[in-house]
């Protein structure tokens, strides 16, 4: 009878622990995504992710990521040259376009969004392309790590 409880018991303790894994809210960082690399990430009101990337030059953005979508999207710094990719950053509008089309990243044209010189054979869209891979990249990380 003794042997019988004390199966059972240990059945019951293997089973209540086998749905446990590792909190999610210890992530090892950095962890690195497409050409983006989150540093770090908060738990608050949504995950608010420190999100590394390179344009023409490296530039950190804050990510707030809420339910699966981008709810807030704030570059902190930048070298970007004023001209080309830190206008792509504070006056394109793509960043008002990442956080409006967060759930469909890949639907966004970055034709309407960067500067092309054509004498110089130039663009910007090296800028908009991170921008936009630090986008999936907060997305990514918050569905592995802190989604339901």
């Amino acid at each position: 009878m003794f042997k019988k409880i004390f199966i059972s018991f240990v059945l019951v303790i293997t089973l209540a622990f086998m749905g446990c894994g590792p909190d999610k809210t210890e992530v090892e960082y950095p962890q690195e995504y497409f050409n983006a690399t989150v540093i770090s990430a908060v738990v608050d009101d949504g995950v608010t992710m420190t999100i590394e990337s390179t344009g023409f030059k490296k530039f950190t953005v804050e990510v707030t990521v809420k339910e699966g979508l981008i709810t807030s999207y704030e570059v902190t710094e930048h070298q970007e040259t004023a001209a080309w990719g830190g206008v792509v950053i504070e006056d394109s509008g793509l960043i008002a376009a990442i956080i409006a089309g967060s759930a469909n990243i890949d639907g966004i044209d970055l034709d309407d969004y960067v500067i092309i010189d054509a004498e110089a054979d130039v663009t910007s869209s090296t800028t908009g392309e991170a921008l936009i891979d630090v986008a999936k990249a907060a997305i990514k990380h918050f569905n592995d790590f802190y989604a339901e």
